[in-house]
């Protein structure tokens, strides 16, 4: 079961869907989500490669 600040931050974005995007299918909001998610760890892999690349002196 997931408590505390992770549950809080689920939440939410779950009523900023649910209100400011006015979508309230569960698993609409879920795929959304998920897409967001992916897309967060995509760049954040991305800053930690240039980051080193930077350190590096690599291009």
């Amino acid at each position: 079961m997931i408590t505390g600040q992770i549950k809080t931050q689920i939440d939410q974005i779950w009523n900023t869907f649910w209100e400011s995007a006015g979508i309230t299918n569960p698993m609409t909001v879920l795929e959304q989500m998920t897409y967001l998610f992916f897309i967060k760890m995509l760049d954040d892999a991305q800053m930690r490669r240039e980051s080193l690349s930077n350190i590096l002196g690599i291009e």
